[in-house]
């Protein structure tokens, strides 16, 4: 049996151990020689950046050690991972010991430890004997990207950040949200949503951080509804100028207040669909203001969405007339309220 022979493993040195900075955040996911191998003593390898080569503070086991040998004169056979070998008589062509022959165990293929994916990358799908034999070894799974893990039930306000190990990330735009559906607008420091008092569905105002867009749209052929009436508190603008035409918080409230004043007598409007939808196990969903319509144009990429004539729950200065948005060519503007158009669900949090 072979003297001395290491077998692999991991060494971690000293944390406090200084590392350059790296531009592009350090992905250690290459190893590099940094101790050659001996008669007795396996290679050992370090953790290297594949970004700028710096080297970490992991260490593993390498090529396997040398294993003495007479040389080709004294009858050695190198040992592979598969068979045996022989150290021959002699003195040692290394550490020159004098040998008396022996066998030496065939080392056994030995491989660095996979890379594991992290949250947003992913890891490896095979690797190479660490003895240079060029035997590779395989996995099918377990190596995909993790995507990071909101943990949505476990926060109730604030900004969510990953809740996985050594993550950082937080919820950004394009993100699923808890209902299924897109994250469309992010606001760290929050925003308020505007609550409501006046009858069925009410609830109080309240600080949100995020928008999330449903996962579909309702359909493309609503009319907004309540022909000829200038509905009270509904936020109402005439020109693209006033401040109320950008607020953000208040869809919410005012699809309540829309849907309270056309009750059974008008069905299938705009911000009834959306207050009536129920997705995920969320009904708390509306027809997005003007404002809140821009951000989901913004992020329409993300949504899905290249084209269409989008309602908005916005009312504009005039009876017969509310604010909608042509995302085929980033238009907004005021339509007949019995104009037929796109429909797509909001919700705050």
């Amino acid at each position: 049996m072979r003297a001395g022979r290491n077998n692999a493993v991991t060494v971690q040195m000293n944390k406090a151990f200084y590392i350059a900075p790296c531009a592009n955040g350090h992905l250690f996911t290459e190893w590099e020689e940094t101790s050659a191998a001996t008669c007795l003593d396996a290679a050992i390898n370090t953790e290297k950046c594949s970004v700028c080569d710096t080297l970490g503070i992991v260490t593993q086991a390498g090529h396997h050690a040398l294993g003495h040998s007479a040389g080709d004169a004294g009858g050695a056979i190198e040992a592979t991972c598969e068979d045996d070998g022989f150290t021959g008589t002699g003195a040692c062509v290394r550490c020159s010991i004098e040998l008396t022959g022996e066998v030496i165990d065939a080392f056994g293929h030995q491989y660095h430890d996979w890379t594991e994916p992290t949250c947003t990358t992913t890891g490896n799908s095979e690797r190479e004997c660490i003895n240079n034999c060029g035997t590779e070894d395989t996995r099918d799974t377990g190596y995909a990207a993790l995507g990071h893990d909101w943990n949505w039930a476990a926060h109730t306000s604030g900004i969510r950040d990953c809740q996985r190990d050594n993550c950082t990330g937080t919820v950004s735009i394009g993100d699923t949200g808890p209902a299924g559906g897109k994250i469309f607008y992010v606001a760290p420091s929050g925003f308020i949503v505007q609550g409501y008092s006046g009858g069925a569905g009410s609830f109080a105002e309240y600080t949100a951080y995020y928008l999330e867009a449903a996962p579909a749209d309702e359909g493309s052929s609503f009319e907004w509804g309540a022909y000829g009436t200038l509905i009270a508190d509904v936020t109402t603008f005439t020109s693209l100028s006033d401040s109320k035409a950008s607020l953000i918080g208040n869809g919410r409230r005012d699809t309540r207040i829309i849907v309270n004043h056309l009750g059974t007598t008008e069905t299938g409007r705009a911000a009834q669909v959306c207050a009536s939808k129920s997705s995920n196990g969320f009904s708390d969903w509306f027809l997005p203001s003007l404002g809140e319509l821009n951000e989901m144009y913004k992020a329409r990429s993300h949504l899905g969405i290249s084209s269409g004539d989008f309602w908005s729950s916005s009312h504009y200065g005039s009876a017969g007339y509310a604010w909608g948005y042509h995302f085929a060519i980033n238009n907004q503007n005021y339509w007949n309220k019995g104009f037929q158009g796109y429909v797509r669900a909001a919700r705050a949090f």
